[in-house]
Formats: C-alpha cells, structure tokens, sequence
C-alpha cells in the first residue's frame, strides 16, 4: 500500500469537521469510478469537484500534476471511460493531499509546497508530502 492509500485510511477515521466535505467529495469520485457505463456522469463530477476545490488545488499547483497525467493518458490510454477513471484517480489523490494537509500544519510542508512553484519534479515533492502525513497524522 503506497502513501497515498495509507493516507486515505487514517484522514477517512478522523471525524474532523474541517475535512468531512473533502471526505465525502472523495466517496463521490469513488462512486463515479466504479460507474461502469456514463462517461458523461463521470465527467459531470470531475468538473463540479475541480472546480469546488478550484483555489485549493492552484495552491497545490494541481495544473502541474495533470497536464503529466493528461500526457500520459493521451498517449496510453484509448478508451474514455478510462480516461475519465484516471483523471478522477488523481483528482482524489488531490483531495486526500488536501484533507491531510488540513489535519497537519508544520513548517516542513510548507516548505515543500513553496518548492511546488518552482519545480519541475512536483511528483517527487508530493511523494515526500504524502510520507510526512502518513508519518504525524495517527
């Protein structure tokens, strides 16, 4: 299990009315993952979800992440039920940084958001931010 599932697994025990909202935004992406058949539905969450977390996800320099994930699935995936899936996958990853970071405030990650603005390894920095949340989030 990687940081982020970890992650996930202790921010959806915490009854935090802080991040309750981000909670159930990331059951609805669950829900219209495993929606087999309506791309549009999909899509419909994935732009009312993007764009509810608008502000949170600029200052996490979300625009980095997906125009990589976008890359990736132009050029690997066919299908846009699957593309759809994936652009939803990382949107929930988002949600669950966000939820994390909402429970943990320390001078580390505020360190490694700053270093968000000026790097091009933003998956590198995200990893390190999910492993310090996994760590002091119980």
């Amino acid at each position: 299990m990687d940081n982020i599932e970890k992650l996930y697994e202790v921010i959806k025990k915490k009854d935090d009315v802080e991040i309750k909202d981000v909670i159930k935004d990331i059951i609805i992406i669950d829900g219209a993952i495993v929606e087999e058949s309506s791309y549009e539905y999909k899509n419909d969450v994935y732009e009312k979800i993007l764009k509810e977390y608008q502000k949170e996800l600029h200052e996490l320099m979300y625009h980095k992440i997906k125009s990589i994930v976008d890359f990736k699935v132009d050029e690997f995936i066919d299908s846009d039920i699957k593309s759809i899936n994936t652009k939803l996958g990382n949107l929930k990853n988002m949600l669950i940084r966000i939820a994390g970071i909402k429970l943990y405030t320390d001078k580390k990650i505020e360190c490694l958001l700053k270093e968000l603005n000026n790097s091009e390894e933003v998956e590198k920095i995200f990893l390190e931010i999910d492993s310090i949340l996994v760590e002091h989030i119980k």
